[in-house]
């Protein structure tokens, strides 16, 4: 993606991006800028514009996949 056509609403005033991490050993997640800079970078601008991540690891048991524990985001100041 490129990260200068991000689209922002401004009328909407509560957008998120949902993340889940599959391994449940961590508890902090990262965006991997190293293998998609542009990604990383729409991701940044995101932030800036307002947009809420949050990030939650995955509990695999028999059963199914279900939500487990919210993560840390890093280098985020606005993760609630």
């Amino acid at each position: 993606p490129n990260p200068n056509n991000l689209l922002i609403f401004p009328d909407n005033h509560d957008m998120a991006r949902f993340y889940t991490q599959v391994k449940n050993d961590i508890d902090l997640f990262k965006i991997a800028g190293d293998i998609d800079p542009n990604y990383q970078e729409s991701y940044n601008n995101a932030i800036k514009q307002g947009v809420r991540v949050l990030c939650y690891d995955c509990v695999i048991s028999k059963e199914g996949i279900t939500i487990g524990k919210r993560l840390d985001l890093a280098n985020v100041s606005n993760s609630a």
